[in-house]
């Protein structure tokens, strides 16, 4: 793939976007609109419940908006398969229970063609993960960090990265924003982190997109 094209695929448009959930009267967004810089680390900022969450699943095309476009290098995440290929979308809980850390690992390499999987060992050594536990035996810190590692293992175009540091300790969190700084260095994408914690991780961002009652507020 030529560098113009990889370049293309990253960048991520949203025009006049109208969304609510089945059955609720209330908008989640409302003729929203914004552009994001392609291959930069984004934050997503704002408190709980503002819509953080629902903005990523629409950009990683796991919603479809009522009205508007959301196109990524001009194609429809919801719709083209290539370009679903190039995304990963990592919350802190997701939805396994009895399968095993290693078989959820193998699962990721099939799905990612970039996956590195000894970098993904490595990150789970870092963080004491035993490869052979079960997730339904992990905290929900643990599992939000195995999700984490999974995701920056994926090497994907674009890796959203929902409250990557949700249930997690300090130290832990520290090493999180120190791994996404250095792995984004060396593997230059588009990153995007919602997150309620600017002050933690305002150090490793170069754009901030601030959302609240469904619209851009900063």
């Amino acid at each position: 793939m030529h560098n113009e094209n990889m370049e293309e695929i990253k960048s991520i448009s949203m025009q006049n976007v109208t969304f609510s959930y089945k059955g609720k009267k209330r908008y989640v967004f409302e003729d929203f609109s914004v552009d994001i810089e392609p291959n930069h680390i984004t934050g997503i900022i704002g408190r709980n419940g503002q819509g953080k969450t629902t903005l990523m699943n629409l950009i990683a095309g796991k919603f479809e908006p009522d009205e508007g476009i959301i196109e990524i290098g001009g194609k429809n995440p919801a719709t083209d398969i290539g370009t679903a290929k190039r995304i990963v979308y990592v919350a802190g809980v997701m939805s396994y229970s009895e399968i095993k850390l290693k078989k959820i690992i193998e699962e990721y390499r099939l799905m990612y063609e970039k996956f590195d999987e000894e970098f993904a060992h490595k990150l789970m050594e870092l963080f004491g993960l035993n490869k052979k536990a079960k997730i339904k035996n992990l905290s929900k810190g643990q599992e939000t960090i195995f999700n984490f590692c999974c995701g920056m293992a994926t090497r994907a175009d674009i890796t959203i990265l929902d409250e990557p540091v949700s249930g997690v300790d300090a130290i832990s969190r520290n090493k999180i924003y120190e791994i996404i700084l250095r792995n984004y260095i060396e593997h230059p994408r588009t990153i995007l982190i919602s997150s309620h914690l600017l002050s933690e991780m305002e150090n490793i961002l170069a754009n901030i997109c601030m959302i609240g009652a469904g619209q851009i507020l900063y």
